[in-house]
């Protein structure tokens, strides 16, 4: 298990689950659900440091990043985009693993875009709060099962991809109801 990308086809793998867009041709995918972003901080960095109103606000707050720091765009259920202001005044922690950006979001660090499924369970228990819960991220991921065009899928291979569409679908759908 890895967040790094990695050439499917060179290390000879069967399958990968990414929530990603896929752009490599010489990958098939199939489609599990959309990876709706939220933003969320937690209590302790709510209470020290106030929490966002609109998107402008967040130019005086802590970004912690995941891997890369390319400018970001919300959008609202009204369709309004926004870009999310660069605050390149304050120092941004930046993240390469998921698992580490909702550990740190929880320890106070600041403000950070992580996948609903990620951490729908730490909103539920209230050790993250939703910032500015009308907007979520602008993007185009989903989670995708990915492997070789050339692969010939074998019937263990096949049988996981069910399995994985079964329990990870309908999850999905529950948190992505739950929290919008």
């Amino acid at each position: 298990m890895s967040d790094s990308q990695f050439d499917l086809i060179e290390g000879s793998f069967d399958l990968a689950l990414r929530n990603i867009e896929i752009s490599d041709s010489s990958l098939m995918g199939r489609k599990l659900a959309d990876d709706r972003r939220v933003l969320c901080a937690s209590p302790t960095y709510i209470n020290e440091y106030g929490k966002p109103e609109i998107v402008e606000d967040l130019k005086n707050h802590q970004i912690i990043s995941f891997r890369d720091n390319s400018p970001k765009t919300l959008i609202n259920q009204s369709g309004e985009k926004i870009d999310i202001p660069s605050n390149n005044d304050k120092r941004n922690v930046i993240i390469d693993d998921g698992l580490s950006l909702k550990v740190t979001t929880q320890a106070g660090a600041g403000i950070s875009i992580n996948s609903l499924w990620s951490v729908a369970s730490a909103l539920e228990d209230g050790s993250l709060i939703r910032v500015l819960p009308e907007y979520v991220l602008a993007d185009q991921t989903a989670l995708w099962l990915i492997y070789p065009k050339s692969n010939v899928l074998t019937a263990k291979v096949r049988v996981l991809i069910d399995f994985l569409i079964d329990e990870i679908k309908k999850p999905l759908k529950r948190l992505n109801h739950k929290f919008a």
